[in-house]
């Protein structure tokens, strides 16, 4: 269940536990049921004898001790359940600035992407690579672009970390129909997404992962529009230099065969590391490999290391824990239910 947030006499409240205040039903209905008891058994025992005579038969019989017993033992346990809903109230405001930098996750999703020199495949790894990337940012914006013959905005610019992690678990090969690849037209879309922040973040990144195949070669428009931004490159190579064939799935996911070529021969793919280096150097980026181990650390390490600009500032409310209170009128009125005595019995 979210928490509650709602305003009381002008003050922000915010009950962090909600579900906790559903045990007050049952104790209301409890509370109720043994009141109506309680009047039973006064009733009964005003049938027994005369009013004039009911003194003498039960000396000290009190119609509101019980009732005021019961009333303070439900009122206890209603404080301890409101209090364990984690009641807050806002006591202070002050301004927050997010300072960050403006950063654009591109992805390839071509088939070569589905070779598996790099286990369990490479777009299975450059994914894994953007969520480790992603636990080690603070304050940063984030968008994803996907491509292979064309190229898409799979999330817009957020700060909302775990958006971006949706939308990247649900990335696939498939998102495209078969052509060639077109990094410049990742480096087009990502120029344009960083142009229409507007007033974000004057450090701008475009995080490319790639196995550096473009068999178009239309990049320098693509660089020069990142270069007008700002931007820079800071690619990241996926797959071996060796090469790899590319697999054909069923639709139960097993592997069936592999791609070949228009002359029946098995597509060999493989690495450019040269193009990616070329890309990252014309935009005063940088190239990572790091085929044994995970190259976000250090694509990471180079985000942090740059100047962070202040694009948002807001004012936020700062909550005060409140279930002291509730807590203490929850002891206060349980211990007045056990110390007050259903009657007073008089000796004869």
């Amino acid at each position: 269940m979210t928490p509650w947030q709602f305003h009381f006499l002008g003050y922000p409240i915010h009950v962090n536990q909600p579900w906790m205040l559903l045990w007050l039903l049952l104790l209301i209905t409890l509370s109720l049921w043994s009141m109506r008891n309680a009047l039973q058994r006064l009733q009964k025992a005003s049938t027994l004898a005369a009013p004039h005579l009911l003194k003498t038969l039960v000396p000290g019989l009190s119609k509101t001790q019980p009732f005021y017993q019961t009333l303070f033992s439900f009122l206890g346990l209603g404080f301890f359940i409101v209090a364990l809903s984690q009641p807050q109230c806002g006591n202070q405001t002050e301004i927050v600035k997010r300072r960050g930098v403006d950063i654009v996750l591109a992805i390839d999703v071509s088939k070569s992407m589905l070779a598996q020199d790099v286990l369990p495949s490479r777009l299975e790894r450059a994914k894994l690579e953007f969520f480790h990337l992603i636990e080690q940012l603070k304050g940063d914006r984030i968008a994803i672009v996907v491509f292979s013959n064309s190229a898409f905005v799979q999330c817009p610019l957020t700060s909302d970390y775990g958006a971006v992690q949706l939308f990247l678990n649900s990335i696939r090969v498939d998102s495209f129909p078969p052509g060639p690849t077109h990094i410049g037209a990742a480096l087009k879309l990502s120029a344009k997404l960083l142009a229409d922040a507007g007033t974000g973040s004057k450090s701008r990144v475009v995080v490319l992962l790639s196995d550096g195949e473009d068999l178009l070669g239309e990049m320098e428009s693509g660089i020069r529009e990142l270069k007008a931004t700002g931007a820079q490159v800071l690619a990241v190579g996926i797959g071996s230099e060796i090469g790899e064939p590319i697999p054909k799935y069923d639709a139960t996911g097993n592997i069936v065969g592999y791609i070949k070529d228009a002359q029946d021969k098995t597509v060999i793919s493989r690495l450019n590391k040269q193009l990616l280096e070329n890309i990252a150097n014309a935009t005063g980026g940088e190239f990572f490999y790091e085929p044994m181990g995970v190259a976000a650390n250090l694509v990471g390490a180079r985000i942090d290391a740059m100047q962070k600009e202040e694009f948002e500032s807001r004012v936020s409310v700062r909550y005060g824990e409140m279930f002291q209170p509730f807590a203490a009128l929850g002891i206060l009125f349980l211990l007045s239910g056990m110390f007050l005595p259903p009657s007073s019995r008089r000796a004869p």
